[in-house]
């Protein structure tokens, strides 16, 4: 399995929504709170536990 990861942001600003994709299609997308403490799928929450 392998992931692209890419981040976007104006300088000095954090981002105010998160947006995951999986497969070109976009799955999931909230709040950097809610994404990264309540991940709904499956594929999300692996991705996450390999990079935090």
């Amino acid at each position: 399995m392998s992931y692209t990861v890419y981040v976007s942001r104006a300088e000095g600003e954090v981002a105010d929504r998160v947006i995951f994709m999986d497969a070109g299609q976009i799955v999931e997308t909230g709040t950097p709170e809610h994404f990264f403490s309540n991940p709904s799928r499956e594929r999300t929450k692996l991705f996450l536990s390999q990079i935090l």
